[in-house]
């Protein structure tokens, strides 16, 4: 019951900040490609 109890708020915290850090990371991808298209035409596309 301990276990549980204490289990339960650690993958909760664990599940919402994997979630964020992926919508952080998409969006962040996003911005920062095309700031770094603009910034560094010379990388090449894939």
């Amino acid at each position: 019951m301990d276990m549980m109890s204490m289990g339960w708020p650690l993958a909760i915290a664990v599940i919402l900040l994997a979630v964020v850090v992926g919508v952080f990371f998409v969006v962040f991808r996003r911005i920062g490609g095309r700031a770094a298209k603009r910034d560094h035409p010379v990388d090449p596309p894939r």
